[in-house]
């Protein structure tokens, strides 16, 4: 079953990532704005296909709890046998980070100690390492490491990108899209602002990752 055509739940992310992992409406969700967690007790997606049996995994960005790894809000407690990626909203703004998460332990990427636009050199991924590439990476792991199982368990992928969400390299804030190279069919575009040019490359970046990979 493929769907095409979707509606964001909210217009801001963690209401709208309540609304995906819970499946309910808006105005019966427990996450009203950015900052808010789930509750302990709540019930999300992948709670329901763990039980029935499914292999899950969470690569990206969750943002839906405590920054305590320990807490009943984390995604490995939330039916994610897997989690990989940031769970704080403003880290998520930081595309070249110095550590995410792997379930509940810091992984450090020495790369992106001190990412900068000037230590990361351009294109940005020269020296440094794209969080977009890790979560990708992760998620053919995933599906490599399921395709070499002698089972027909199903599993639940949750690609959970970042981009082309405001962001920047080695700080949270949100000063641009720092896509790691601008495409050639926009880095021409004279009359477009830098932050448009990154834009669309980011989302044709995006888009012709996961198209490759997937046919891997």
């Amino acid at each position: 079953m493929m769907f095409t055509d979707a509606y964001a739940g909210a217009p801001v992310c963690a209401p709208s990532r309540c609304t995906l992992m819970t499946g309910r409406h808006t105005g019966h969700c427990t996450v009203r704005q950015n900052g808010q967690v789930l509750n302990d007790s709540e019930i999300t997606i992948a709670s329901v296909l763990k039980q029935a049996g499914y292999r899950t995994a969470i690569f990206g960005k969750w943002g839906l709890a405590s920054m305590n790894p320990s807490s009943l809000t984390w995604p490995t407690a939330k039916g994610f046998d897997q989690f990989f990626g940031y769970n704080d909203q403003a880290n998520a703004h930081n595309y070249y980070p110095y550590w995410m998460w792997q379930n509940q332990e810091k992984m450090y990427f020495a790369e992106n100690e001190k990412a900068s636009y000037a230590n990361c050199g351009y294109p940005y991924t020269e020296h440094c390492i794209w969080a977009q590439e890790l979560f990708i990476n992760q998620s053919i792991q995933f599906l490599q490491n399921v395709s070499k199982l002698d089972d027909s368990q199903p599993f639940y992928l949750f690609l959970s990108l970042t981009t082309p969400h405001a962001g920047d390299i080695g700080h949270d804030f949100e000063t641009g899209v720092p896509s790691p190279y601008e495409t050639p069919q926009y880095a021409n575009q004279s009359t477009w602002p830098k932050v448009e040019r990154d834009f669309a490359s980011v989302i044709t970046i995006s888009d012709d990752q996961i198209v490759s990979d997937s046919d891997e």
